[in-house]
């Protein structure tokens, strides 16, 4: 009865592992084989082309296809020393590869990185192939299962597999300079047996794990456990990992891909390497608009915000990158915006390269123009990648309401003063009224006075959130005529309390040492009580700030930006800069250019 329930139970399991699903592989032409196939049709992604092809230990390579299995991975190329059919449970018959490949002395230097034995090398599979980066940077991803799992955790028996990378600026210390891309996250320790498993030693002594990793313990969370083998016929694998190295664009380098069993051919190991990973990353391109007035990232205003295109690189730079871009749209370069001239220069250094596009404020009504940015073929972008801004007219502020004159036939005289805009700018106003010499800078569309007084004057000077270009200004005078009209006897409203004075915001400031125009003042903001401002360079860049901007004036210089960053480091080059200037509620933009 028990050998029958027994029974029962494992054709039970077997058909819940059918139900769950299994991994499955082929070798399949012209497809899946021969291995130059597999690597160019599989496993090869963007930003790279590749060449020279080559592999020995062939029949442990081919498809797999991961879905319905754990090992975390959909599909890509599986290397298995013990045949491909190895690795589908339930995995029993091993069809090992063979020692035709021979050996590999980076596997053996390998080992003995590890404080193994320089051991034996049996039933290597070897890919090499030389590729050519579009970018900066190379990644794919892959897994690491072996038969070893459990029972040689913290051995001297290791099976050995690493990813051999060499070319311009690789210096390692393996064949022809390379260096090994296997490696932990965080460290430069290789992945093997016995520095990623389950952090438990299978024979008790954890003496070779420590050799090989000192974390070995805290490493265990790169580790699965899957002594079931229902889906993956491999007792034990890592989680899917990143390998990765910095390049140079447009260079030429080779990788070589390596699985073998270490000291015998028995309990074989895989790699499992993702379709689609092995890709060239490329400089990220994004679009921003670093100002809060701008409607979206691509709307430009003409003469109000600019437009930020960002190429931004994973490594900084070694030598000088040029990305080349073209120019389109209905717009023309130089006459409707600043000029651009199609390149981008990424210095030593460098991680992140900013292009501007600025609209000029032409008060020409030409409706919606574009401005087409396209990345052209430079060898260190893909080319054809695009993006558009669309610039928008500079309409002017239009307003019906107030009249040119008020007329009165007794003192005192009251009105009511409407200057709401009917049309044009950018929403929200900001109004500033002028009497009797005071500005009152109230944010009111209505204007009330109960004490006009004969010759008596109100200036309207209306802005929006452009604070440039949209502007409009208007003086109302009071006049008795030589006949009164009948309905305007009532008398005057008392004006506002006196406020703070108009400020004049200069645009160029010569910060050369003479004792003049050094420092950049803005005139009467020493009235206000309050106010800040942040100085931004043609790449979006802070250079100064400051929270008490009002205290800069010609008494006190100190407090003003003298053309240093932040006030204390290195001159700035000359040129324009743009200015954000908070002065109370009001918020004011525009352009300083400075001059040595």
């Amino acid at each position: 009865m028990k050998r029958f329930i027994t029974i029962l139970t494992l054709i039970i399991s077997a058909l819940l592992g059918r139900i769950q699903g299994q991994i499955s592989v082929s070798q399949q032409a012209p497809m899946y084989s021969p291995v130059a196939n597999l690597i160019q049709n599989i496993l090869i992604g963007t930003g790279v082309t590749v060449s020279n092809i080559n592999a020995v230990g062939v029949s442990g390579v081919g498809f797999f296809n991961g879905v319905n299995s754990n090992i975390g991975l959909d599909s890509g190329v599986v290397m298995s020393t013990g045949g491909i059919q190895h690795v589908v449970p339930p995995g029993t018959v091993a069809a090992p590869v063979g020692n035709a490949g021979g050996s590999d002395p980076d596997l053996q230097a390998l080992l003995v990185s590890m404080g193994l034995p320089a051991a034996s090398i049996n039933n290597l599979i070897r890919i090499t192939f030389d590729f050519v980066p579009m970018g900066d940077s190379i990644k794919f991803r892959y897994v690491f299962a072996s038969r070893e799992y459990p029972g040689f955790t913290c051995s001297v028996f290791n099976d050995v597999f690493g990813f051999f990378l060499s070319g311009p600026g690789i210096s390692g210390p393996f064949s022809n300079n390379s260096t090994n891309l296997a490696l932990i996250p965080g460290t430069n320790i290789p992945v093997a047996i016995n520095t990623v498993n389950s952090g438990v030693p299978s024979g008790g002594n954890p003496g070779p794990c420590l050799a090989a990793n000192p974390n070995f313990v805290a490493h265990s969370i790169y580790f699965v456990n899957n002594s079931s083998m229902t889906t993956v016929a491999m007792p034990g694998f890592t989680v899917p990992l990143t390998a990765e190295a910095k390049v140079q664009c447009a260079q030429t380098y080779t990788i070589k891909m390596a699985i073998a069993d270490a000291s015998d051919g028995a309990l074989n190991s895989a790699v499992f390497l993702e379709a689609g990973s092995f890709k060239g990353i490329e400089p990220e391109l994004q679009i921003a608009n670093p100002f809060p007035n701008a409607p979206n990232d691509s709307t430009l205003i003409e003469g109000c915000n600019y437009g930020l295109l960002n190429f931004v690189s994973l490594f900084p730079a070694v030598d000088t990158t040029m990305i080349y871009y073209n120019v389109a749209g209905t717009a023309t370069n130089g006459v409707d915006y600043d000029s651009l001239d199609g390149i981008i220069r990424f210095e030593p250094g460098n991680t992140a390269k900013g292009l501007i596009v600025y609209p000029f404020a032409d008060s020409i009504h030409e409706g919606v123009e574009t401005v087409i940015i396209t990345t052209a073929d430079s060898g260190c972008f893909t080319p054809g990648v695009m993006r558009t801004f669309y610039i928008v007219d500079n309409d002017p502020i239009y307003v019906s309401k107030l009249p040119d004159t008020l007329f009165y036939c007794d003192l005192p005289f009251q009105y009511v003063l409407n200057a709401a805009p009917d049309s044009g700018g950018i929403p929200p106003y900001f109004i500033d009224w002028t009497y009797r010499s005071v500005t009152y800078s109230t944010n009111d569309t209505l204007w009330e006075s109960e004490t006009w007084a004969e010759l008596d004057s109100v200036e309207v000077f209306i802005y929006d959130n452009c604070f440039a270009g949209h502007t409009f200004r208007k003086m109302v005078y009071l006049v008795k005529p030589d006949t009164c009209p009948v309905d305007t006897t009532t008398p005057p409203p008392p004006p506002p309390p006196p406020g703070p004075e108009e400020i004049t915001i200069p645009n160029v400031f010569t910060p050369n040492g003479d004792g003049i125009n050094d420092v950049f003042i803005v005139i009467k903001l020493n009235t206000h009580p309050s106010a800040s401002i942040r100085i931004f360079n043609r790449w979006g860049e802070i250079v100064f700030q400051s929270n008490n901007y009002q205290n800069c004036d010609e008494a006190n210089p100190s407090a003003c930006w003298n053309g240093r960053r932040n006030n204390t480091g290195e001159a700035l080059a000359d040129g324009v800069y743009f200015y954000e200037l908070i002065v109370g509620q009001e918020r004011y933009n525009g352009t300083i250019t400075l001059t040595r």
